[in-house]
């Protein structure tokens, strides 16, 4: 009878670590996400597309943290309504704005999720120009993570203006 009991607590235990593993896999859906993922034009890139689409990310400021990515969705916003215009700022408002950036070249906000510490969950580009869209990059991300994309980006910016003074 002892073992009986013994093993249905067993059983019951692993049950209950199986429950706790696959909920923590399945992760909860957040805001910005949620609001990508009802659009039609939401484009979702994760496992073998994503690993397609690496090769082109790497050409820009976020290649630096390609592989820190698990998944990232792009949508264009082009033919936006104002009401899509407002469900974008309500997913949007516990985020926090880390840079905006308004040059020749385009005009964009950054945002990340409530870093725990030094990490977190996703990075959010909301692009003005030259093409409206939004993309979230889902991973697992640090803070020195996005200084490197920052620096990055500043350097290729630099090399963009020298390069057109140069032309002019």
């Amino acid at each position: 009878m002892r073992i009986n009991v013994l093993y249905c607590l067993m059983v019951a235990v692993a049950l209950c670590v199986s429950i706790d593993i696959a909920w923590a896999g399945s992760g909860e859906v957040s805001p910005v996400e949620r609001m990508l993922n009802s659009r039609n034009e939401s484009k979702r890139l994760e496992g073998a597309k994503f690993r397609i689409a690496k090769p082109f990310l790497k050409r820009t400021p976020m290649g630096v943290i390609a592989d820190e990515i698990d998944m990232m969705i792009i949508c264009s916003t082009e033919d936006d309504t104002p009401d899509m215009a407002l469900k974008t700022a309500e997913a949007l408002k516990g985020y926090v704005l880390v840079k905006e950036i308004d040059d020749e070249k385009s005009e964009m906000a950054i945002y990340v999720d409530k870093p725990q510490g030094e990490r977190f969950r996703e990075i959010v580009i909301v692009n003005a120009r030259p093409e409206h869209s939004v993309l979230l990059f889902s991973g697992d991300f640090t803070v020195q993570s996005l200084i490197k994309v920052g620096e990055i980006s500043e350097q290729e910016r630099k090399h963009l203006k020298k390069n057109k003074v140069m032309l002019e």
